[in-house]
């Protein structure tokens, strides 16, 4: 029995550590929307970083020392109370210094008039080749 936990959990480890290149920090204010039920940023903030996090975005292993911070951060200004959203996001992308306890800054981009459409529990989807969504 113990031989088979141990199987099992070598094979679970080594499955999950395919993917993720990054370790993203994903943060949602909705400071100034008037709503009386926010989930839908609560269910975006969940999906987005799922999506980060778990997709594998190169063909490379990167062990848990070598992953980018990312940060995004989300400051949500307008709702229409459907699936149209108006924010500023401001993405920060962090690399190990090889050999060192440090990070440097990659990226530090800041973009005023972000708009995104999100209808509450969609699937984020990507494929380089094909546009679906602005999310």
């Amino acid at each position: 029995m113990r031989k088979h936990i141990l199987i099992l959990s070598i094979f679970l480890m080594s499955f999950t550590a395919l993917g993720q290149e990054l370790n993203c920090d994903v943060q949602i204010n909705t400071d100034q929307i008037q709503a009386s039920d926010k989930s839908v940023f609560e269910t975006m903030q969940k999906a987005i970083f799922e999506f980060m996090n778990n997709r594998k975005w190169t063909n490379y292993s990167y062990g848990v020392e070598e992953r980018i911070d990312c940060t995004i951060l989300i400051t949500f200004s307008n709702w229409d109370g459907g699936d149209k959203f108006r924010a500023s996001i401001n993405l920060v992308l962090k690399r190990p210094i090889y050999n060192s306890s440090y990070n440097s800054t990659v990226l530090n981009y800041i973009d005023r008039e972000f708009q995104i459409d999100y209808a509450m529990f969609q699937s984020l989807d990507f494929n380089p080749n094909v546009f679906s969504s602005n999310l």
